[in-house]
């Protein structure tokens, strides 16, 4: 089999409007159980958004030409798994905003058969400048047995720097990379590079296309302390063809480190090189910034969480039938007996469904919305205004307020939507929405649309087991739990509870289903078994983490959940940081939005690579604007909160940001006093 062929890119950009690729794997193979005509690439590329529309991926092919292209996807994190033809010699990724290309790396050489090692090691640098807009420089390192480069690409109003590695590959196979920086304007520019260069001096040309035309030829040599005396002579040529010449000489330093990039070792030794070289750049980078920082990542995202050590053992207990076990059959009735308190459903009828929480919301709109019925959707959030597509998809006819997101829905103002339409039969609310992070006050709201007799449906996935709801009592017709929240089990099942009236109701919309069907099921529980095939062993996680829900009881944990709310927003705030939600009281107990003052995405990667954190973004409107910071189950705890405002505050300060840390944590222990 051909072995894999592995690119890693690392990118950092700065003064750059246009998305850009910073960081890319392409995997290369041949699947035999194919075509053997085909070569098939896994390609993962991470891209800085930048400014403007969201950039395409896309992946091109050269084979006598460029012959065809895949698309990759939208996004941030894009992955797609692409073919080429057998005979293809290079590829290229690139970028494409409104129609037009904003970035570009080329690899060639990209062939299965191994080349015979003959040829020294060099590193030849081309580059050439089009008369594009924006302004293009193409830098191509040509190579043998180049295992990975550092450089540094510098103009007047842009700065890229990039480490490139090449594993898995032949060391004497022969390749090119090309990289491509999109320019604001055209300038002069220069390029630095450390790392494996086993060659005599480099000599770089460069020119510069604008609305006259410059060429620039240097000679650099690079010394033991990467100092480039350059010499150059420099012809401008007008348009009208009067010349002008200019000769001028400069001294610069190398902005990447002081290292002699051919102190490799071993190195040349009578015209041979060692295929296990060294590379001084890719050490020092490994070393002294990217070395692990932590013994352990922590998950603090608003679900799916960490599982509690006494979880995963549940999921590992030995597995059973659940059709034919009358033992599982028990253990699933005291799973629902577990749940009631946590409900507050004592009289509803109470089920746990394989499916992720999705499911018990599709179900609930499903069996209570008849085509043509009004329904009220809350809509202060991105998963609450979410409940308008479920209606329409199932025919009914959303009423959408436009409450504001950074503040809990005023029960006053839904009950004056009630009185102004009447003919409302369903309330659809999302108690804590995530996305948000705003609260809602599900008893008054309940309250207001029990007295205008609508039915009420609540998505309360991310508020069981982190503050007091009592379905029963309060008049809440659907509840809708899932397991991966402040319950820390792994995702995949639904909890729903259901009332006699919303029962009721199903039967009398009569939607045809089987998989959603409270009747179906209910039918099926009667005679002591299942519709479908249950999860035995998320059974067993659930099962364990509603054990030790109640060997604390139930008062410990919302309170401690209330603690983590006031500590998360607390410390945010001492960070300097604007908390999204305006009134604590209007906040999720499970999870604290605040605004950053950089890119959301590029600040939770960054925590993430050097600090082994996950924190979260948001998503819809609130997307790359907003982080999110979970604290549910086992994270709303004082170490797991200090460990997130902690690593915030460190990312700031690694930005250039002024964050006081030390006040910030402080600021977290004491809310948990």
């Amino acid at each position: 089999m051909r072995a894999a062929l592995v690119l890693s890119l690392l990118a950092f950009l700065a003064l750059s409007a246009t998305p850009y690729v910073d960081r890319a794997v392409v995997s290369l193979k041949q699947c035999l159980c194919m075509a053997p005509q085909w070569l098939y690439l896994d390609v993962w590329i991470h891209v800085e958004a930048g400014g403007g529309a969201p950039a395409e991926g896309v992946l091109y092919w050269f084979d006598n030409g460029w012959r065809g292209y895949c698309r990759l996807g939208r996004g941030v994190d894009i992955y797609n798994t692409c073919s080429i033809p057998y005979t293809s010699r290079g590829i290229a990724i690139a970028l494409v905003q409104d129609g037009r290309e904003v970035d570009r790396i080329e690899i060639w050489g990209v062939k299965v058969e191994n080349a015979t090692c003959t040829a020294a090691p060099a590193l030849n640098i081309l580059n050439r400048t089009t008369s594009s807009s924006p302004p293009l420089a193409v830098v191509t390192l040509r190579s043998t047995m180049l295992s990975s480069v550092g450089a540094v690409f510098q103009s007047l109003n842009y700065t890229a720097t990039r480490l490139i590695s090449v594993r898995g590959l032949n060391p004497c196979d022969d390749y090119v990379i090309k990289l491509f920086f999109y320019m604001q304007e055209a300038s002069p520019w220069r390029i630095h590079l450390a790392g494996n260069i086993s060659s005599p001096p480099v000599t770089v040309t460069k020119t510069v296309t604008a609305t006259r035309t410059e060429t620039e030829i240097v000679t650099s040599t690079v010394t033991t302390t990467v100092t480039q005396r350059e010499t150059a002579r420099e012809t401008v040529t007008r348009v009208e063809t009067v010349t002008l010449t200019r000769t001028y000489t400069m001294t610069e330093l190398s902005v990447v480190r002081e290292i002699d990039p051919r102190s490799v070792g071993p190195g040349v030794s009578g015209g041979g090189f060692s295929r296990h070289c060294l590379d001084s750049f890719y050490n020092w980078w490994q070393k002294e910034v990217m070395y692990r920082r932590f013994s352990e990542r922590r998950i603090l995202t608003p679900g799916p969480t960490e599982l509690p050590q006494s979880v995963k053992a549940a999921l590992v207990r030995e597995t059973t039938n659940p059709d034919l076990d009358p033992r599982f059959f028990q253990e699933y009735r005291e799973v629902v007996e577990m749940l009631r308190p946590l409900l507050g459903a004592w009289r509803s009828r109470v089920y746990v469904w394989v499916g992720e929480a999705m499911l018990g919301l599709e179900a609930a709109v499903a069996n209570a919305v008849r085509p043509g019925a009004k329904v009220l959707v809350v809509d202060n959030g991105v998963y609450g205004a979410g409940f308008a597509d479920l209606v329409r998809m199932y025919g009914g006819v959303p009423v959408t307020p436009g409450f504001n997101w950074r503040r809990g829905a005023d029960p006053a103002a839904v009950e004056r939507v009630l009185e102004r339409e009447r003919d409302v039969e369903v309330v659809t609310l999302v108690h804590c929405d995530t996305p948000s992070t705003v609260y809602n006050d599900l008893r008054e709201i309940a309250k207001a649309v029990s007295s205008h007799g609508a039915l009420l449906i609540v998505d309360a996935v991310s508020s069981i087991a982190a503050d007091e709801i009592k379905m029963d009592e309060w008049g809440v017709d659907v509840l809708i739990g899932g397991s991966q929240k402040a319950l820390n089990a792994p995702p995949g099942l639904t909890i729903l509870a259901v009332s006699k009236k919303a029962f009721e109701k199903a039967g009398d919309v009569g939607r045809q289903s089987f998989y959603m069907s409270y009747r179906v099921w209910d039918d099926w529980l009667e005679k002591g078994g299942f519709p479908y095939t249950m999860s035995d062993v998320l059974l067993y996680a659930l099962r364990e983490s509603l054990r030790r829900i109640h060997e604390e009881g139930l008062a410990s944990v919302y309170q401690r959940h209330k603690a983590a709310r006031e500590a998360a927003r607390r410390g945010v705030e001492a960070l300097g940081l604007e908390p999204y939600v305006e009134r604590v009281e209007c906040n999720c107990p499970t999870a604290t939005a605040f605004k950053t003052p950089v890119p959301a995405p590029r600040l939770r990667r960054h925590i993430w690579e050097k600090y082994g954190v996950l924190l979260a973004g948001s998503w819809g409107p609130l997307e790359g604007d907003v982080m999110r910071i979970g604290h549910m189950g086992i994270q709303a705890s004082a170490d797991q909160v200090a460990t997130a405002v902690a690593v915030l505050g460190a990312a700031l300060l690694d930005m250039g940001i002024a964050a006081n840390v030390g006040k910030a944590v402080e600021t977290v222990l004491d809310a948990f006093k």
